[in-house]
């Protein structure tokens, strides 16, 4: 199957659109990374509308910019058999390996193409569940739609985030779903940057360089998953990107869109990282009805009271003050099904300090929600 597929066609308008409105996203107010995507979806569209040699000459330009663009040299070599009156992948059909080096590049581009679609079709949907109520005090939270193969930033200073940009990302060979070391997926659930790490102090394969990852969390310790170096990070030498599925687990980008979001992005430590299998995305309105309700459901109760019911949240020294904790800073909805939510409140100590209390909940029966326990 080569690139030029029927569901290239069903997204021709998508990418009409695209060549007029450079800033074509998930959300009108989200900016484009570079011109690196629009430009080779751009020569696509005219792919697909018959007009190979002005995509030809489209691939040309992009390749001086981009030489190490894989999906450029692809598209590239189909649309000159085209020119001869032949099919690039009839001439590799009977070479297997040929056929699986193109594989991860036809995917790329499909989800590439893909999210430019969706971006016009449901613009109003704009919003994944997840991000219930990120902490105002962090401007941004970083959400990663992995089927989708994309990273997202969104700025969260005011109550209803709003999308920044978005990237094409590679994650595990083997998919996602983390369950122990050296299982090539990447881990789903709500974790927290760490760090930074320049590229000048790590291995060649890190590119521009790393934000490190708390995986694994409370919740993955207490599920007995094991692993370690989950990151988010550049593009080793020779590729622009790698297929969707081409990491050891890590979420990566383009050298240039990790630069991009490292240095117009700046995160601290505690920045979110909600990492999803199952995207549920929703408007502004039903995502600020639905944390209202949450917050009105949960309960507050003081530190004296959590004792005697035996809870044991990680990071929580024993003797907490006996009033009532803080209201929720951050509520999240948590990915998969071991929990629903993870929240975060602050405990007050001495001084300006505090200790940050994260609590996984889920619903009862009765539909109470209630802490998950975990004993050291």
């Amino acid at each position: 199957m080569t690139i030029f597929n029927s569901a290239f066609g069903r997204v021709r308008r998508a990418l009409f659109l695209l060549s007029f409105c450079a800033s074509a996203s998930l959300l009108s107010s989200e900016v484009v990374a570079n011109n690196y995507e629009t430009r080779l979806l751009e020569a696509a569209r005219l792919a697909t509308e018959g007009q190979s040699r002005e995509a030809v000459n489209a691939l040309d330009q992009l390749l001086v910019d981009y030489p190490q663009s894989r999906v450029g040299h692809s598209l590239r070599a189909e649309l000159l058999f085209r020119l001869t009156g032949r099919s690039l992948s009839a001439t590799t059909e009977k070479s297997p390996s040929i056929q699986q080096a193109l594989k991860p590049l036809n995917e790329e581009l499909g989800l590439r193409w893909r999210h430019v679609n969706k971006a016009l079709a449901e613009v109003e949907m704009a919003l994944p569940s997840n991000l219930l109520k990120p902490s105002v005090k962090s401007p941004f939270a970083i959400y990663v739609d992995l089927p989708a193969a994309r990273l997202y930033v969104f700025d969260t200073k005011d109550p209803t985030p709003t999308a920044l940009i978005s990237f094409y990302v590679t994650i595990g060979r083997e998919g996602y779903g983390k369950q122990k070391e050296g299982d090539l997926k990447t881990p789903v659930g709500v974790y927290r940057l760490t760090g930074y790490k320049p590229g000048k102090k790590l291995h060649e394969r890190y590119g521009y360089g790393a934000l490190t990852t708390d995986y694994p969390n409370a919740l993955d310790k207490s599920l007995k998953r094991t692993g370690y170096g989950i990151w988010i990070h550049g593009t080793e030498p020779g590729w622009e990107n790698r297929g969707p599925r081409a990491s050891d687990g890590c979420i990566t980008l383009s050298n240039t869109d990790f630069e991009t979001l490292v240095t117009r992005f700046p995160m601290g430590k505690d920045t979110p990282v909600i990492i999803d299998d199952a995207p549920q995305w929703m408007s502004a309105t039903t995502l600020n009805q639905l944390r209202h309700e949450l917050e009105s459901s949960l309960p507050l109760e003081s530190g004296e009271e959590q004792l005697e019911k035996g809870s044991d949240l990680p990071g929580v020294p024993h003797a907490w003050p006996q009033s009532p904790l803080a209201a929720f800073q951050e509520i999240y909805q948590y990915p998969a099904s071991h929990a629903t939510l993870i929240t975060r409140r602050l405990l007050p100590e001495t001084g300006d300090h505090a200790i940050a209390i994260d609590e996984y909940w889920t619903q009862n029966a009765s539909g109470t929600w209630e802490r998950m326990p975990f004993k050291p």
